[in-house]
Protein backbone atom coordinates (compact mmCIF):
# COMPACT_ATOMS: atom_id res chain seq x y z
CA UNK A 1 0.00 0.00 0.00
CA UNK A 2 1.32 3.54 -1.07
CA UNK A 3 0.45 6.27 1.32
CA UNK A 4 -0.06 9.68 -0.60
CA UNK A 5 2.42 12.06 0.26
CA UNK A 6 1.40 16.12 1.30
CA UNK A 7 4.23 16.76 -1.59
CA UNK A 8 2.37 14.46 -4.13
CA UNK A 9 -1.23 15.88 -3.17
CA UNK A 10 -0.13 18.85 -3.40
CA UNK A 11 1.33 18.37 -6.60
CA UNK A 12 -2.07 16.95 -7.81
CA UNK A 13 -4.13 19.42 -6.25
CA UNK A 14 -2.09 22.43 -8.59
CA UNK A 15 -2.73 20.27 -11.51
CA UNK A 16 -6.22 20.33 -11.32
CA UNK A 17 -6.28 23.79 -10.11
CA UNK A 18 -4.42 25.05 -13.19
CA UNK A 19 -7.12 22.77 -15.35
CA UNK A 20 -9.81 24.95 -14.03
CA UNK A 21 -7.78 27.97 -14.27
CA UNK A 22 -7.17 27.07 -18.14
CA UNK A 23 -10.81 25.99 -18.48
CA UNK A 24 -11.81 29.58 -17.03
CA UNK A 25 -9.88 31.65 -19.02
CA UNK A 26 -11.25 30.30 -21.81
CA UNK A 27 -15.06 30.73 -20.77
CA UNK A 28 -13.58 34.30 -20.10
CA UNK A 29 -12.31 34.77 -23.53
CA UNK A 30 -14.92 33.32 -24.98
CA UNK A 31 -17.64 35.54 -23.25
CA UNK A 32 -15.41 38.57 -24.17
CA UNK A 33 -16.09 37.59 -27.86
CA UNK A 34 -19.30 37.45 -27.05
CA UNK A 35 -19.52 40.44 -25.73
CA UNK A 36 -17.37 42.31 -28.26
CA UNK A 37 -19.54 40.68 -31.07
CA UNK A 38 -22.49 42.24 -29.59
CA UNK A 39 -20.91 45.82 -28.78
CA UNK A 40 -20.40 45.68 -33.19
CA UNK A 41 -24.00 44.73 -33.87
CA UNK A 42 -25.04 47.83 -31.48
CA UNK A 43 -22.66 49.80 -33.24
CA UNK A 44 -24.27 48.74 -36.60
CA UNK A 45 -27.80 49.34 -35.48
CA UNK A 46 -26.64 52.93 -34.23
CA UNK A 47 -25.44 53.63 -37.44
CA UNK A 48 -28.49 52.58 -39.13
CA UNK A 49 -30.55 54.63 -36.85
CA UNK A 50 -28.14 57.94 -37.47
CA UNK A 51 -28.43 57.05 -41.31
CA UNK A 52 -32.20 57.15 -41.00
CA UNK A 53 -32.31 60.20 -38.59
CA UNK A 54 -30.54 62.00 -41.58
CA UNK A 55 -32.92 61.06 -43.77
CA UNK A 56 -35.62 62.18 -41.77
CA UNK A 57 -34.22 65.63 -41.29
CA UNK A 58 -33.72 65.98 -44.94
CA UNK A 59 -37.79 65.02 -45.32
CA UNK A 60 -38.30 67.73 -42.57
CA UNK A 61 -35.97 70.24 -44.15
CA UNK A 62 -38.28 69.61 -47.94
CA UNK A 63 -41.32 69.95 -45.98
CA UNK A 64 -40.40 72.83 -44.39
CA UNK A 65 -38.96 74.32 -47.93
CA UNK A 66 -42.45 73.36 -49.72
CA UNK A 67 -44.44 75.19 -46.61
CA UNK A 68 -42.15 78.26 -46.99
CA UNK A 69 -43.53 78.44 -50.75
CA UNK A 70 -46.81 78.15 -49.85
CA UNK A 71 -46.53 80.39 -47.42
CA UNK A 72 -45.06 83.09 -50.00
CA UNK A 73 -47.61 81.64 -52.32
CA UNK A 74 -50.24 82.84 -50.28
CA UNK A 75 -48.66 86.11 -49.23
CA UNK A 76 -48.63 87.16 -53.32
Amino acid sequence: MHLVTEAELSSEEEAVGADDVGSSVEAVDSSVDEVESSVEEVDSSVDEVESSVEEVDSSVEEVDSSVDEVDSSVDE
